[in-house]
């Protein structure tokens, strides 16, 4: 009886907090988990990445990289820039100093911020209503339990920011497009003045409410 009577008091709160509004509820965008950087390594390994994918996609051209001068602006601009020519290197590529009968590497930085207002996650939820179910049956040390793994859980997962990351490198050969990747980022909110100066000026968007 005590596991029944808890599972209808659990499944009673859970619909208490769902309401009951007669507005179409809004669904969340299909999405993956995205990566928040948070150290100047966390650079090296997007280089890395992006270099292997660069050198797979110039297929048997014997052409070197060129790695555009515009893009070397800013404190991630010029390190950035470091990386990428030591993980072409590192793949096998050659990188030339000179534009000339090389395929241009380039890169545009751009950070988004966004609203306070947009949706956030509540850990806490799940732990409490489970707690709850727990502790209405009669087992008050596992309800501790769940809330305390529940805690420790929330406090070792990064935590997302207002602020985000748009790094869109491409490869081009005389005009034509040969590789194009956009990565988007979570970063810290104080880290922004990082990314200022690229191919298009390291501009900030500021997404508002109406009421920022």
């Amino acid at each position: 009886m005590k596991n029944i009577a808890g599972s209808f008091c659990l499944g009673a709160a859970l619909a208490v907090m769902a309401g009951c509004n007669p507005v179409p509820p809004a669904t969340g965008i299909s999405h993956q988990a995205q990566e928040k950087i948070q150290a100047t390594q966390h650079w090296q390994t997007i280089a890395s990445h992006l270099a292997g994918k660069i050198t797979t996609s110039a297929g048997n051209s014997d052409q070197p990289f060129y790695i555009d001068s515009e893009g070397r602006q800013g404190v991630f601009g010029r390190v950035f820039a470091d990386m990428m020519t030591s993980a072409l290197l590192a793949s096998g590529a050659r990188v030339s100093e000179h534009p000339d009968n090389a395929l241009a590497i380039s890169y545009d930085v751009e950070t988004v911020r966004q609203p306070s207002d947009r949706d956030g996650e509540y850990p806490w939820l799940f732990t409490a209503a489970t707690a709850t179910y727990y502790l209405i049956d009669g087992l008050a040390g596992d309800a501790a339990a769940v809330m305390a793994v529940g805690a420790d859980v929330a406090r070792l997962q990064p935590s997302r920011t207002r602020t985000e990351l748009a790094i869109t490198t491409r490869v081009t050969d005389r005009g034509q497009v040969l590789f194009s990747e956009t990565g988007v980022y979570y970063i810290t909110d104080h880290s922004a003045s990082h990314y200022m100066g690229g191919n298009r000026g390291g501009k900030t968007f500021q997404l508002t409410n109406g009421s920022e």
